[in-house]
């Protein structure tokens, strides 16, 4: 294929040397590889970010592994659902709008990423001016969440500008890429037409041929994992969707069990909380964030790895969460409290999918995987790495992006 240049508009980009989200860095990764030229344009401030970017003025550009990263001056804000975090998404639409586009490389596609769908105006746009193809990403159905999860009205203002927002993605679009199998079912009925919709779900990134980690942990953080412990883990956002109080109460069910030791991996709006309940609770470790590039080896010191999501009905139209996989890819066992149409523990037969919002199922399922034998764990993780590899990798993400390109 002759080289194409992306452009990648995400406000919530960033790279494994600023912090989350990496989605539009591992693709840009993969597409480097393959000769292609990418601009990933992001905002210069978001709550995911571990290592904000350093700016100089409304632009900054910054080279970063090969990519062509474009930081959006925004002002910082505190609370993840707070109103600045709100009027960071419009400033970062009206200082994107004034970018000087001929300044680049002139695209051959334009990828706008959710979960802020605000940016799909502008992205379609350009896509006009440069005849380029015009792709809308929904990593998250942004709008539905508003309302679901966080209760608001259908006719508040805000709601209302993501609805448009993604109509304008679901209508004016090439193609509408979902990590959610089923969003079909929503985006259709939102302007899209089915022949449209294209499932992209998340992956993993190899940084070499064989996808083993090359990552050495520090001896500071491994000596407070117990090393004579059976180890239920968990590594990524610590959220008030992940659900990981109950996380905790499983901690509480098994306390008197002396071989069972929970760790908590990750930063968040709820680790405060968890750590007050858990203060009492000898067998569980919290082990604050830690860099990108580390979590494959923390994750080998665990027996067993958890994730799990508050019940929504959202979740009808499924799920992908980056964790999931970088869990299968680390050959462990997986316990998953998720309801969604997509089963992927058990479709890779890696482990167990139980109810969510029940702190018993999770100490069961634990206790379930404690008693079997090593090499019936050995064989849950090992057929979870198969699968990953078989259909999650960033190469495999690439190419279907290609194929559409």
């Amino acid at each position: 294929m002759a080289k194409k240049v992306i452009w990648f508009i995400n406000q919530y980009a960033g790279s494994k040397h600023h912090g989350m989200n990496f989605r539009g860095y591992y693709l840009g990764l993969s597409l480097i590889e393959k000769g292609h030229e990418v601009y990933v344009f992001g905002a210069s401030f978001t709550h995911l970010l571990v290592k904000p970017p350093k700016t100089t003025g409304i632009f900054t550009h910054e080279k970063v592994d090969g990519i062509n990263y474009i930081w959006v001056k925004v002002p910082r804000y505190g609370s993840s659902t707070g109103a600045m975090r709100a009027l960071s998404l419009l400033i970062f639409l009206f200082r994107l709008s004034f970018f000087k586009t001929d300044s680049i490389s002139k695209p051959d596609a334009i990828i706008v990423s959710s979960p802020a769908p605000t940016p799909t105006i502008l992205g379609y746009l350009w896509a006009k001016k440069y005849g380029a193809k015009f792709f809308f990403e929904i990593r998250d159905l942004w709008a539905l969440t508003m309302k679901n999860v966080g209760k608001f009205s259908s006719i508040n203002p805000y709601v209302l500008l993501m609805e448009l927002s993604e109509w304008i993605g679901f209508a004016k679009t090439d193609k509408v890429v979902s990590l959610l199998p089923e969003a079909w079912k929503y985006t259709t009925k939102r302007g899209m037409k089915l022949e449209n919709f294209v499932y992209i779900p998340n992956g993993v990134f190899l940084p070499n041929s064989n996808g083993k980690s090359q990552t050495h942990l520090d001896e500071s953080i491994s000596s407070k994992i117990p090393s004579n412990k059976f180890i239920v883990g968990y590594a990524g956002t610590v959220g008030f969707s992940n659900n990981l109080d109950l996380f905790i109460e499983a901690a509480e069910l098994l306390k008197e069990n002396a071989n069972v030791h929970f760790v908590l991996v990750g930063r968040g709006m709820e680790l405060e909380n968890l750590q007050k309940k858990a203060e009492n609770l000898p067998n569980v470790t919290f082990l604050g964030h830690q860099p990108s590039n580390t979590i494959p080896s923390i994750l080998k010191k665990f027996d067993v790895c958890y994730i799990g999501l508050k019940k929504e009905k959202l979740y009808k139209y499924g799920v992908s969460p980056n964790k999931l996989f970088e869990y299968l890819l680390a050959s462990k066992p997986i316990i998953c409290a998720i309801d969604s149409s997509n089963r992927i523990v058990e479709e890779a037969n890696a482990g167990f999918v139980i109810e969510p919002n029940n702190a018993t199922e999770i100490a069961n399922a634990i206790l379930k995987i404690f008693n079997m034998t090593e090499d019936e764990r050995k064989t849950l993780g090992e057929n979870g790495r198969k699968y990953v590899l078989e259909k999650h990798t960033y190469e495999k993400i690439t190419e279907k992006y290609l194929e559409i390109i």
